[in-house]
């Protein structure tokens, strides 16, 4: 219970309006107002801050020094990429003549053998009867640029390369 402060009478906690003298009782400490919006001076602070940063920024790296139409070169370089073909290619030739002295034939597919091929690069293996060849190729290169190797009685590749002889893992495209 509350009293009215103009005709002392007594009112419900919640009345808003004196019911005897007709005066408002609600006081400005019981009207929630929303609160003022504080002034922007931290958001004005930190906006100087940021552009004082960007400005460091700009002169501290000239002009010459940022392409944005150059981006960086994400091409793997082609000694590295012809290495690990070449590593790929020599181990599929090993996991072939394992196969083929326990099964008599050539195993049909690289999963068959248990075989996976570096990042990047693709090893398409053809099987005869009474031989097999496969080459190596990456997607950062072009399809003249890569490793092949021949085993058994099968004809060689004919690209990226011809290997030489059987067995023997061949590479083409150069160095940089």
């Amino acid at each position: 219970m509350k009293s009215c402060p103009h005709c002392a009478a007594i009112l419900e906690e919640n009345t808003v309006r004196c019911g005897q003298c007709g005066k408002w009782v609600v006081t400005d400490r019981d009207v929630r107002r929303p609160k003022k919006k504080r002034s922007g001076g931290k958001k004005r602070l930190l906006l100087l801050g940021a552009l004082i940063l960007l400005a460091w920024a700009i002169r501290k790296f000239p002009e010459s020094t940022i392409n944005p139409r150059e981006g960086p070169d994400l091409k793997p370089p082609q000694a590295a990429t012809l290495d690990a073909m070449g590593s790929d290619l020599e181990a599929l030739l090993a996991l072939q003549a394992g196969y083929f002295q326990r099964e008599s034939v050539y195993a049909g597919s690289p999963s068959t053998l248990g075989f996976q091929a570096s990042e990047g690069v693709t090893v398409s293996l053809i099987v005869t009867p009474t031989g097999w060849w496969a080459a190596a190729t990456h997607e950062a290169f072009p399809s003249d640029v890569g490793c092949a190797v021949y085993g058994g009685s099968a004809s060689p590749p004919r690209s990226p390369i011809i290997p030489s002889e059987p067995g023997v893992v061949e590479c083409t495209g150069g160095v940089e």
